[in-house]
Order: structure tokens, then sequence, then C-alpha cells
């Protein structure tokens, strides 16, 4: 499934599986790796067939011809390739084959060449960039335009015509300039021969006028003389001419000539159709696309429709330097970050995702997901890929960024900071971790210091509604920081500074603060909302957190009941006495108390029945894959049993599609919450003013 999301954004894909009729032959020395390597294939479209060594392929290609063969280097040497090789030129046109190698220098490379290879990949590479490879390769052959414009006033092109046509081309004769612009408007020849001894016009006015024609910029033009080569050399490159051919010339290699101008221009538009978008090492968006699109989005940004959010990886050096660290990055990308969203390498240890969400929480899931396939070992076309983490940082595209250098700057800065992050606060005298600049930090102590003075944060919520139907008032709260230019600034860009500067718990008490004053505010509705509010690790091991709390309800005079702390399942199991203690407390003030990102994966132990909670939430991958994962809903039925026995409710977060309804219905989940239902948006700010105006 994950690698069918990753097939589902190459553009390619469909293409390679309308006419994959010959399979696609993989061969190597390790068994495992070629049967990976086909097995990934396969998801691109491709049938495929694998082999250990040459003799069981050698019998293959006594019955059949593969559409393309990829081998192992390692196997050129073989005295059985000869035989191999053999068997692949039988045909009139050979199928490509390309060789794949550990090694990347000159002698290797000559060695594929002189073996028959027609294209060439060092590992560890991106599967995604060897089947666009093979499906441009096996694409050239089928489908060859043997259209050629023959452009010629008087009869000097006319045993030339005929030499085309003999060749297997199809040559049209236009015998004036006005009859081959009314051909190029009907047709897309592959070529254009022009008599380049005509005068009126010269040929090379000719093929500059036609070249204004958009339909014929792209195509090459081969030039036909019995005079002087060199006098079209200072205008070739402007209009377009390919080569020049001087008369008489013998028909093979007239006919050689156009066929080899027409196959490498099909090849290159196919390329550069790719390469436009894409990056031909990484199978991601191509650095130049990428900010293309990063401009765009930010001058949607500058007309106050926010929508877009950048996110910035970047790789340990180490991990960078290996390679395999930076394919199955991308791949990762290519897995998770949803259309229409827009992903690049900026280098080999950086990389940059746009997604068109400002939801925290589709965002947080991103992230979780992009950390977890990095954290877990996985091969690279059969190759194995060994776990590693990655600093991942965001930033709002909102009005207040000017430039795609200042959003880059300001997600590159989030992202040292995620990957230099401690468990726990930073003390005041200790250097930034990881590449944190002291400069960069020195701001963030002096914004967010700023803002907790000047109350420059601002609420946000997303209801939390029944699968039964009935009315509820739950919501769970998100806060967003403002800078000075109005613009919000999503909690995974500041928070990660926020506790490396030992200030989330400054956070935490703001947010609860506004949280039991919006429950004032809101005290003559009749459904008084209930706010589920998380807690960092700091708070939960802050014993003062209780008294302070206590004295804000009794000064706001708040029903406690209408307050639900949330509590991380990992933080409470690494921080387990002073999460008993703060449930205790809260408890004794009449709060309630939910765990979530709860799952039963071995990593954290069971805590429904230990800790004394209210509500469970169910981790977001949880409600992502329960309705086509059958090993996820006996994990979620597992969870609202044991909820249920112990009176606990449970929650699945992050539901983006009315698929998994009925599927969490089934499995007993009895509450549900995420963008499928609504944003978080600011509700209450909104009520207050349509009561007051």
């Amino acid at each position: 499934e994950e690698m069918y999301a990753m097939r589902s954004n190459d553009e390619f894909a469909c293409d390679a599986a309308e006419s994959v009729d010959q399979p696609v032959c993989v061969v190597g020395e390790d068994a495992r790796t070629a049967s990976a390597l086909a097995a990934e294939l396969r998801l691109h479209g491709f049938r495929t067939r694998h082999f250990t060594g040459l003799a069981l392929l050698a019998n293959f290609l006594e019955a059949t011809t593969p559409g393309a063969l990829v081998i192992d280097a390692a196997l050129l040497d073989s005295p059985r390739f000869g035989a191999v090789r053999e068997r692949l030129h039988d045909g009139a046109v050979p199928p490509p084959v390309i060789v794949v190698s550990d090694r990347d220098d000159m002698a290797m490379r000559l060695q594929a060449v002189r073996a028959g290879g027609t294209a060439f990949h060092v590992r560890p590479f991106n599967v995604s960039v060897l089947a666009h490879r093979l499906q441009v390769l096996r694409a050239s052959g089928r489908k060859e335009n043997t259209s050629v414009l023959v452009i010629d006033s008087s009869d000097n092109l006319a045993d030339s015509t005929e030499v085309l046509r003999s060749g297997g081309l199809e040559p049209s004769l236009a015998s004036s300039p006005e009859a081959a612009l009314a051909f190029l408007r009907e047709h897309q020849p592959g070529l254009i021969v022009v008599n380049g001894d005509s005068r009126d016009p010269e040929a090379t006015d000719l093929l500059l006028a036609l070249r204004q024609y958009p339909g014929a910029y792209g195509i090459p033009a081969l030039v036909l003389t019995a005079g002087d080569k060199r006098r079209f050399d200072a205008r070739a490159a402007d209009a377009g001419i390919e080569g020049v051919v001087g008369l008489p010339v013998a028909p093979q290699d007239l006919v050689g000539i156009a066929r080899a101008r027409m196959r490498r221009t099909s090849e290159l538009r196919q390329t550069w159709r790719y390469q436009f978008t894409r990056d031909p090492v990484t199978g991601l968006n191509s650095s130049e696309h990428f900010q293309d699109g990063l401009r765009q989005a930010l001058a949607i940004a500058r007309q106050d429709q926010q929508r877009a959010t950048l996110l910035m990886i970047r790789l340990e050096e180490a991990d960078a330097a290996e390679g395999l660290a930076a394919v199955a990055t991308a791949r990762a990308l290519q897995q998770v970050v949803p259309p229409p969203g827009l992903s690049a390498a900026l280098s080999s240890g950086e990389f940059a995702a746009i997604v068109f969400s400002r939801d925290e929480s589709v965002l947080e899931q991103i992230k979780r997901s992009i950390q977890d396939t990095l954290a877990r070992a996985h091969p690279i076309a059969g190759q194995s890929c060994p776990a590693f983490e990655a600093g991942i940082g965001t930033t709002v595209l909102g009005p207040g960024i000017e430039t795609a250098a200042e959003a880059l700057r300001r997600a590159r800065q989030s992202a040292r900071i995620a990957r230099g992050e401690a468990d726990g606060p930073v003390p005041k005298d200790a250097p930034a971790t990881g590449e944190v600049a002291e400069v960069a930090m020195d701001q963030w102590q002096r914004d967010l210091t700023a803002a907790l003075a000047d109350g420059r944060f601002r609420l946000v919520y997303q209801p939390i509604a029944s699968l039964t139907g009935q009315p509820t008032a739950l919501y769970e709260v998100f806060v967003r920081m403002v800078d000075t230019a109005q613009n919000d600034i999503l909690p995974q860009e500041f928070l990660p500074a926020a506790r490396q500067l030992g200030m989330a718990r400054h956070v935490d008490r703001w947010v609860v603060g506004r949280a039991i004053t919006v429950l004032h505010e809101q005290r003559h509705r009749t459904d008084n909302p209930v706010l589920f509010i998380k807690l960092f690790p700091e708070t939960v091991e802050t014993p003062s957190f209780l008294t302070w709390l206590r004295d804000q309800l009794r000064r706001a005079d708040t029903d406690p009941s209408h307050l639900v702390f949330q509590l991380a399942q990992r933080t409470a199991n690494q921080q387990l006495a002073e999460a008993r203690d703060l449930i205790r407390g809260l408890r004794e003030l009449g709060c309630g108390i939910a765990i979530e990102h709860y799952r039963l994966d071995g990593a954290s132990e069971p805590l429904i029945g230990k800790l004394d909670v209210d509500y469970v939430k169910l981790a977001a991958d949880l409600s992502r894959d329960v309705a086509r994962d059958r090993i996820i809903q006996r994990e979620v039925e597992s969870i609202t049993g044991e909820a249920r026995a112990h009176g606990v409710h449970p929650i699945a977060a992050l539901v983006q599609d009315a698929t998994s309804l009925s599927a969490l219905w089934a499995a007993g989940v009895e509450y549900i919450q995420g963008y499928f239902m609504q944003e978080p948006t600011d509700i209450f700010a909104q009520e207050e003013l349509e009561d007051h105006g």
C-alpha cells in the first residue's frame, strides 16, 4: 500500500501500464535482490520476471523476447553473457539493456556500453527513476514517428525523397513555403528535410520562418546541400538545424542519419517532459519546478489566502553521505506527501515539501509518517537500508513571508532545531544542539518572550463528534503563535524552539489560561463546550502546575469538568510516576483525562486500567488504515474492548474520509475527530462577534 501511494504520485505510471506486453527481465547474482527489484517494478505497472544467474535467463530467452533487461554489472564478465546478448539481438529492434552497478566510475560505464547497455544506474537509486527510464526506452521503439516533411521547390531532393520512402519512412513533399506551413498546421512530422541550395527563400530563412509556428519549434531539421556546408554554421542554432548533409549521399547513410535524428528527438522530448518537473536522480520534483511552486504558494498567501505549509527535512551529514538515506527520504516523500503537494531534494542532505494544508493534525501525521518510515529498515531496490532519523521543520506560508528564500530559511531553521531537540529543556548556559545557529535561538527566545508577554497567541478548535449521532460539545484546542505581521506560526515551527529554550511550560500555561477564559465567556450557552488540551512533558513533571491551575479555576469561577487534559502515551510511559501524580491532582480538581497517540505496538506499555482516564485517542495511523487493514482492525478492536471494560471512551483522531467511519464504528469507536469533520477554526471568537453584533 505504501508503494502504491508512491506510484500514484508518478506521472509516468499510467503510460507504462498501457502497453507493457513483454516482461522486463531482472537478473542478478543474489535472488533476494533481483526478486525485490522485480516486485517494485511491478508496482510501477510493468510485467516482470527475475532470474538468479544467466543460465536460467538464457533458457527463458529461447522462447520469449523480453521488453527490457535489467542486469547486475557483475554478470557482464560471465562467459554466458555473450549467448544472452546474441539472443537479445535476434529481433529487428533489440530490447533496451539497463545495467545496475555498485560502482560509479568511467571504466564500469564503458564496460556497460561495450556490453550493449543502453542505460546505467548506480546503487542506491529510486526505483521510480529506473521505471521512468524503462518507459522512455521502450516507448522510443514502439512509437517512432516516421513522417518526414521534405521542402523543395525544385527537383533536387526527388531522389532523396524516394530513398527515405524505401528506408521505411513516410516523406511528404511540399513544393513551396506556403505548402510547408499548411502541412505543419495539420501534421506533426518527426523530421523536416530542406533543400539547402534553394535561393528564394534561403534554407535558413525558411526554417526560421517555420520555427515561428509553435508546432514546428521542436521538430529536428536536416539540410541537404551540394555546396559548401560551412555556410550554414553561423545560423544553424537559430534555425534549429540538427545536421547538414552533403550531396550526393549514400542511401543507407541518409536513412540512418534521418532515423537517428528522429529517435534522438523523440527520446529527448520524453526525457525533457519528465525532467521539467522531476529530478532525474531522486525522482522528486526538480528544484526549479519546486521553486516555481513555492513562489506561487507565497503569492496566494500574500492575498490572505493561506493554505500551504513548507516542510524541510535535514539528514545527518553521515547519513546523507551514505546515499541510501537520501534515496530512502525521497521515497518516503513520494509515499507520504499528498497530492497536489510538491517535494524536492535541495541537496544530498536537505529535502523540502509543500503541503497544501494548515491543519495541525494533518501536518503532524505527515511528519510522523515520514519519521516512522525512515525509522524502519527498508530495502531499496533489493539493497538493505538501515533505519535513521531526520530533523523535520515547518513554516506556514503566510503574508509575512515575501520571498521563497525567506520561507526556506525559516523552514531550514525549524528543521535544525527539530534535529537537535533534546528530551527536556536545555540549560540556559548550554550551546544550541545540532546545527542550530546561536543567533537563531536568540531570535526565537526574543520572539517567544515577546509573544508570551503580549499575548500574541490564539486558540483554534476542532470538534470531536459522536459516531452514534448524539449531540456533543467536545473540542480539541490547538495553539497558533501570531507574529508581528499578524501571521499564524504553527506549533510545529515554534514549539521545538520553545522546548529547547525551556519555555514549553509557559506556552502550556498560556493555552490553559486562555481556554479557562473562553469557558467563562461561553458560560451562557446551554451546551457548554468541553475543551481537550495537550500537555507537554515539561508540564507533567512540574508539581506547581496543579497549584497554578487551581487558582486559575477559582478566579474564573469555571467548571473544571469542562477541561480534559491530554497526555501522550509515550510521555505517560516515560514519566509514569509523574503522570500518576498529575492525574490524581487533576481528578481532585474535577478535570477530565485523556491519553492520546495510543496504540498497541510494543513500543509503549498499555495504560488503560493503569491510569485513571476518561478518554483514549487512537494513534492517527490506526484511524487511517482501519478500513483496509484487518490487522489494524483487530488492534482497534482490542483497544476499544479494553477501554469499554474500564469505562473509557475511545476517540479516533485524524479521520480524513468517510470510508473509515463504518469500520471505526464496527470496531467500537465512540467519537471521531479530524479534517474530514472540520479543520481547526476560532469558532468561539466568531460566536462572540455574532452575539455582540
